[in-house]
């Protein structure tokens, strides 16, 4: 992927990603906000952090701790 689609004058423009999903739409890294930015206009794709639990379980989280998504 080279970071740009054609568009702009020059035959590109930036490529516009939503990162960790559409958090107006649904909490970011679920499901649902992914797919709700999906439906954007304009809204080229979607990017996302995985990390691995301490079980080593992969997960989409953008933080290290869950402390600012979740009241844990």
């Amino acid at each position: 992927m080279t970071g740009f689609v054609p568009g702009l004058a020059d035959g590109r423009r930036p490529l516009r990603l939503a990162h960790r999903g559409d958090s107006r739409a649904a909490p970011e890294n679920t499901l649902p906000a992914l797919e709700a930015a999906m439906r954007v206009p304009g809204c080229d794709g979607v990017e996302f952090d995985v990390r691995r639990s301490r079980d080593g379980v992969p997960v989409l989280l953008h933080d290290a701790t869950l402390t600012r998504v979740q009241p844990v």
